[in-house]
């Protein structure tokens, strides 16, 4: 039994989709959670899963796309879900533990 859920309505097809958009899929996703915690003054894990989506939807923005102000148009995980037979298991990052850490 879910004790709040977000659903989106469709839109139309969306090829391409906006810094801004995102941020506000972002946002729509932490509202709950931020609402529990307002009235209730506590948080449960209700909201795993829009913190989940929140999440991977902020990592693609800044991994995939490049839309970071303070990282750049940089794609650092350009291939990360890419496994090849033979492949190394190990993933290298290609960038330095500082940025990472940013």
């Amino acid at each position: 039994q879910a004790g709040g859920m977000t659903i989106y309505l469709p839109e139309e097809d969306r090829s391409y989709l906006s810094r801004s958009y995102m941020l506000d899929q972002v946002a729509g996703l932490l509202g709950g959670r931020v609402a529990e915690e307002m009235m209730l003054g506590d948080i449960s894990t209700g909201a795993s899963s829009d913190i989940q989506r929140a999440t991977a939807i902020a990592r693609k923005m800044v991994g995939t796309y490049g839309m970071s102000a303070k990282m750049g148009s940089v794609a650092f995980d350009a291939g990360a879900d890419e496994v090849f037979i033979g492949k190394s298991m190990g993933h290298t990052r290609p960038y330095s533990e500082e940025t990472a850490a940013e």
